[in-house]
């Protein structure tokens, strides 16, 4: 239970060293003097205490969840000479309107500290209740805006309430937290036209906090001209490794490849006639992905054994098996609608016994807790339309860490199946599946698709990036332009 307790709260503690230094950073490199400091997530005091040592004339509201732990802050900071409030307070139901109406707007603000290093969808896994309301802050299309984005980190919410706050005032943002929510908060400003700019200093979390991601100090100020962020190897760096920019929609991770490289994007105006898609989600695994044992028997997550008909049942691969190019399917998949939505009462009729099983774990069905299945016909399932049913498929696993596309065939006459893991594009035919995949294999694109990953993120290779390849560029440039306009002519008529 505690380790549940420190997860869902974000309990990671800065060590003061590493506070002292940032606080130094801000104040010697920044030449900030702030009159106001506010910590929303406290925690047991690292950010107040080096505050109130190197910043000796500014007013410190200190808050947190854990009241054990703003009593050990109190007593850390009972020297200090500064003048401070502490208050135990839930962030999310903290009434911060108010508390901003009582800050004077003239005031120079530094909003500090470390919030929650934990995603929405793993406090789900804890059934933690430490969680914002979802919303669709990011703009977003398709199933991330019914769910208010999929998967997204609590302290890039909380962030993004900061630049909020910051919103006609003086001040600084100095955060801690993973190099992949700075990019997220970098992207967002950007979209949004907000007047920010600011720095990444990468630190080590492994040293600092004993754990394996990839991290960062993000320091944000309010300014009248939009200018870049620049990226630093450490918090006492002097030159920065590089610009953080953004172009069409996203992050680019080396600016340099990417402009030798950027007649390859494919612009918002312009339209690929081959579309990247991500496999199958049904979040029921255990009853949708099966082991055939012969004569129709199928055997599921629960390891009881059923005849099914195969009306339904299609060759299944996962990330695991892309990665290994392993084209032979191990598992077979309950493929319950053709498109997504579509009324899955049918299945009764063309298939009794799939029904039958179906109607046993209905109650699993039930218990999916993701948005999408709400008032949805029973069984639905995401991820599915006419490209899925295409024999011919390049796939490529959005987990692992390599730019390896795979040419996946037809499996005892079926259409091959994905998980929700891996990418795709399909094919009527082998020789345009070909074609396709020898372009995405050339050096060029290769080098291009790599300038835009940033590969400590979960699932570094996103459909968002993949579908900014140019299909026609990448073929005039390998002067197989003659050859892509047969194939995009047949792709037209057939489609």
């Amino acid at each position: 239970m505690s380790n549940k307790i420190k997860k869902e709260f974000g309990d990671f503690q800065t060590p003061f060293k590493l506070a002292e230094e940032i606080v130094s950073l801000l104040k010697n490199k920044y030449k900030i003097k702030p009159e106001i400091t506010i910590e929303p997530s406290c925690g047991k005091g690292s950010f107040v205490c080096a505050t109130c040592k190197l910043f000796t004339n500014t007013v410190i509201y200190a808050f947190d969840i854990n009241q054990n732990y703003i009593n050990i802050a109190q007593k850390q900071c009972q020297n200090c000479g500064n003048f401070i409030r502490f208050k135990a307070a839930d962030f999310f139901k903290y009434n911060w309107k108010s508390f901003f109406k009582n800050i004077d707007v003239r005031k120079e603000l530094l909003i500090i500290g470390n919030p929650p290093w934990i995603t929405n969808s793993e406090l789900g896994s804890i059934n933690g209740k430490n969680i914002p309301i979802k919303k669709n802050f990011d703009k977003n299309k398709g199933i991330e805006a019914i769910t208010g984005k999929a998967n997204f980190d609590i302290s890039e919410w909380i962030i993004l309430q900061y630049l909020q706050w910051m919103q006609n005032r003086n001040g600084t943002i100095a955060q801690l937290c993973k190099f992949s929510v700075a990019r997220k908060i970098i992207n967002h400003i950007e979209k949004n036209n907000m007047n920010y700019k600011g720095d990444i200093y990468l630190i080590d979390a492994q040293k600092e906090f004993n754990v394996s991601v990839k991290a960062c100090l993000l320091v944000i100020k309010p300014t009248l001209n939009k200018k870049n962020f620049f990226i630093y190897k450490t918090i006492n760096s002097k030159k920065p490794l590089h610009v953080v920019k953004r172009h069409n929609d996203i992050i680019v991770r080396n600016i340099e490849i990417f402009d030798k490289w950027n007649k390859f994007l494919l612009t918002n105006k312009k339209k690929s006639p081959y579309i990247w898609r991500t496999g199958i989600k049904h979040d029921c695994a255990k009853v949708m992905e099966l082991e055939y044992l012969g004569n129709n028997n199928y055997k599921n997550g629960f390891n009881e054994v059923f005849v099914l008909e195969d009306n339904y049942i299609y060759p299944l691969l996962k990330s695991s098996d892309i990665a290994n190019k392993n084209v032979e399917p191990r598992k077979w998949v309950l493929v319950t609608q053709k498109k997504v939505g579509e009324n899955t009462d049918l299945i009764a009729k063309l298939a009794p016994l799939t029904w039958k099983y179906l109607m046993k774990y209905k109650k699993c069905f039930e218990n999916r807790k993701s948005k999408i299945y709400k008032n949805k016909p029973m069984f639905s399932i995401f991820g599915i339309g006419e490209y899925s049913f295409r024999p011919w498929k390049i796939a490529i696993s959005g987990m692992y860490k390599k730019i390896d596309f795979v040419l996946v065939p037809p499996f005892k006459q079926k259409p091959t199946m994905f998980d929700d893991t891996i990418n795709f594009l399909s094919f009527n035919s082998l020789e345009e599946a070909t074609f396709i995949y020898n372009l995405l294999k050339s050096k060029s694109v290769l080098e291009f698709l790599d300038s835009m990953i940033f590969w400590d993120a979960k699932r570094p290779i996103t459909t968002k990036i993949l579908n900014k390849i140019n299909f026609y560029e990448v073929a005039k440039e390998l002067k197989l332009l003659k050859e892509y306009k047969k194939f995009n002519k047949q792709y037209n008529k057939n489609h």
